[in-house]
């Protein structure tokens, strides 16, 4: 992991692709040091796996009606 870390962060990449990688992982680490911003990465994660769910919740199927 270490290694990792060290090639997305180094000062001077060997390659665009690197470069890119870096950029992507330093915004991470700024996302992810905004506390009210990762409360919202949770509910937007959490309405999606919710919005995956009634198929399976469901009694009937959606078209039929009584």
């Amino acid at each position: 992991m270490i290694v990792t870390r060290d090639w997305l962060l180094t000062e001077a990449p060997a390659s665009r692709g690197q470069a890119a990688w870096g950029r992507r992982y330093r915004l991470w680490l700024q996302f992810r040091r905004n506390p009210l911003a990762m409360v919202g990465l949770i509910v937007i994660l959490a309405l999606n796996v919710l919005s995956l769910l009634p198929p399976w919740l469901a009694k009937h199927k959606t078209g039929e009606q009584d």
